[in-house]
């Protein structure tokens, strides 16, 4: 296949590729850019068919792909964008299609991943995923806590035992001796 490289005005010379001045194909002539913008294989497009075009500030420079590069993971219609505002996961690992709002569930933050479920260690409040409230704190603060109450007050309990046992004999003593009746209350 021969295409058509304009060199001048009135001057077309057929060559097998096009120059690197001149790399894209449209229509059957070398051109320096697509009209549309949209390209594949330096051949210029109206439109990206079955291949996902990059959105970037650059119109010149929209190229079609297969699959969305990594720098450009969400698809929005058949526009790879860098961000969304709400997304879900697509059939390809790390990357996301992007959606007007979740119909499940959200993940909290601002990443609006919309959700089949929550996670494991997640609850739904409100449609969103939050954490779930931890009661190993409580438990984990409670349970010491009830442990020193309950030796404290055996030990008090034991302490005052021998207490009452040596008052008693001091007690017993001053009675034999006659000088007091009593030191215990």
């Amino acid at each position: 296949m021969f295409i058509v490289i304009n060199i001048t005005n009135n001057n077309n010379i057929c060559v097998n590729s096009c120059p690197g001045s001149n790399p894209y194909i449209e229509n059957s002539i070398c051109v320096s850019r697509c009209a549309s913008g949209a390209y594949s294989d330096f051949k210029c497009l109206q439109f990206c068919e079955d291949h996902y075009i990059v959105n970037t500030t650059n119109l010149d420079s929209k190229q079609c792909y297969t699959f969305c590069p990594a720098s450009h993971n969400f698809l929005d219609g058949k526009q790879c964008v860098q961000s969304c505002k709400f997304f879900e996961d697509s059939i390809i690992p790390n990357f996301f299609t992007c959606v007007s709002s979740c119909d499940l569930y959200e993940l909290v933050g601002s990443n609006q991943h919309c959700l089949k479920q929550c996670g494991k260690n997640q609850t739904n409040k409100n449609k969103q995923c939050v954490q779930k409230s931890s009661n190993k704190t409580v438990v984990g603060i409670a349970v010491p806590l009830v442990l020193l109450l309950v030796f404290g007050a055996v030990f008090a309990f034991i302490f005052m035992k021998k207490k009452k046992k040596t008052a008693t004999k001091e007690n017993n003593t001053l009675r034999q001796n006659g000088l007091q009746t009593s030191i215990i209350p």
